[in-house]
């Protein structure tokens, strides 16, 4: 009867050997492939990883450029919430890249739709080749309108006639009409210079900090898409290899506001991406440079429009927490993160010219008494510096307010805090609920008591609400926070 053959010793040593080495060839190949690669967010190299691309080897699909190094990876949300809170909604705004001049056309305009919003396409456009006239205080593009040019889109783009007008007379429609020229007729001799990106702007309002805020995110979006956009290359038959707008440029970005509304409170953020302060068209130089105009997507476009009256149900934007980071950045604040304070500390947004919460005064002397552990803080925001503002969010644990723009500090408040949002009676608008749900943050709701206290218009009466029902909305915010970092208090 035959018998197993042993293995030599030699062959019994070297068989182990060698799946430990193709182990190790696996794991080295693998080691520094970034997990946002596998999602379809591309990342730089780590430090010391990098190497120069010869120019003709450099990759030239449109998929190539990466996304500005401040944007955190693609997650996991429904295509609903990805489509307009995530990454997904700039890569569809590049992928829509239609030009609108003909090849013999001076000029080129080059623009970028969205549709997220039913039946209306958003759009922001990108002008090259523009010069400003002094004499009519417009922008000349020398374009020959033709057909929109194929784009990788699952919708058709509309025609340039199609484009929309915004509420507060704003949007791609209102500008082209006012302020651009488009003329098949050459431009006049104009002095070369270096790559300028003069971005129009025409403001809803100058008040109000949502809309403030939706303005200047839409702008930032529309930069962002420019970054990650490849221009075409003249010398090859597909697009080229570099960016719409390079990160070197960003520093010749210029914003122009052409309304006559106050400067307002926030018109130092303007400039988020760039280091040049805001200017008025009034007051821009009379000299015909080159440069390329910036027709961004309005303030009504933003996304985060949509879904304020019903709940969405999405709970991460990293268009959201990028555009946070910035905000804080451009104002020397570090980045949002849960504080580790001994006192939880609690703040009421004080108003003081409509929609006020009656006995306000008494019912926050209530919950220092009853709460020793929580510290209570009472702010008019609107008497202070956008800084001001920011620095105290940052410091807040619970943000108290009845609804309002001030609720839109739930941007910048740090993971894991939350919201308390006292609602006039009636009103059952969600955009503040989800904003909580997309930076982590709870959300505690109420409505006030329905006792008309004006002219029935919710947005100027003074709200009121029973002091009890008051201090048990407070008390579930409060005890929300007890499990959280190094705090440990009995809920009961």
């Amino acid at each position: 009867m035959g018998a197993y053959k042993l293995a030599s010793p030699r062959r019994a040593i070297l068989a182990p050997v060698a799946v430990i080495v193709v182990i190790l060839i696996f794991l080295t190949s693998n080691a520094y492939r970034p997990l946002s690669e596998e999602n379809g967010v591309p990342e730089p190299a780590p430090a010391g990883m990098q190497t120069e691309i010869p120019e003709d080897d450099a990759p030239q699909s449109l998929d190539s450029l990466s996304f500005p190094a401040d944007y955190s990876p693609a997650s996991d949300e429904p295509s609903f919430c990805a489509e307009r809170f995530e990454v997904p909604y700039l890569e569809n705004l590049r992928d829509s890249a239609t030009r609108y001049c003909t090849e013999q056309s001076g000029s080129q305009l080059t623009c970028f739709h969205s549709k997220t919003a039913g039946s209306r396409t958003d759009t922001f456009c990108l002008g090259q080749n523009a010069i400003f006239d002094t004499a009519s205080r417009k922008f000349m593009l020398q374009c020959e309108l033709g057909e929109p040019s194929p784009s990788k889109s699952s919708f058709r783009a509309p025609e340039f006639n199609q484009f929309p007008s915004y509420w507060y007379e704003t949007g791609p429609r209102v500008i082209f009409n006012d302020w651009v020229e488009m003329s098949a007729e050459a431009l006049p001799t104009a002095a070369p210079q270096p790559r300028a990106f003069t971005i129009l702007v025409k403001r809803e309002m100058h008040h109000n900090f949502w809309h403030s805020l939706m303005e200047i995110f839409s702008m930032a979006m529309s930069i962002d898409v420019l970054r990650i956009t490849s221009q075409p290359d003249s010398s090859r038959s597909g697009p080229g290899k570099r960016p719409l707008l390079s990160d070197a440029e960003m520093e010749n970005i210029q914003v122009v506001l052409l309304d006559d509304l106050e400067d307002g409170a926030f018109i130092d953020l303007w400039p988020l991406l760039s280091s040049k302060p805001v200017v008025r068209a009034q007051d821009l130089p009379e000299d015909s440079a080159l440069q390329n105009i910036v027709v961004p997507l309005p303030g009504g476009s933003n996304p985060f429009w949509q879904g304020d009256w019903t709940i969405h149900g999405c709970e991460d934007s990293a268009l959201l927490r990028t555009f946070s980071r910035r905000v804080l950045s451009f104002y020397g604040l570090p980045s949002t993160k849960p504080r580790q304070d001994s006192q939880i500390m609690l703040t009421f947004i004080n108003r003081t010219n409509k929609r006020r919460l009656v006995n306000s005064d008494e019912f926050l002397a209530e919950l220092e008494s009853k709460y020793p552990h929580v510290t209570v803080h009472s702010y008019d925001f609107a008497a202070l510096t956008m800084k001001r503002q920011l620095e105290i969010v940052q410091d807040t644990d619970i943000l108290v307010g009845v609804h309002g723009a001030g609720l839109t500090h739930g941007f910048f408040l740090h993971p894991r805090s939350a919201m308390v949002e006292i609602l006039p009676p009636k009103l059952n608008h969600k955009g503040f609920r989800n904003v909580a749900s997309l930076m982590n943050l709870g959300h505690y709701s109420a409505h006030a008591d329905d006792a008309p206290r004006g002219n029935g218009n919710w947005q100027d009466e003074d709200i009121s609400m029973d002091k009890e029902r008051f201090m048990a909305l407070i008390d579930a915010a409060i005890k929300s926070m007890y499990g959280k970092g190094k705090w440990d208090y009995d809920i009961v």
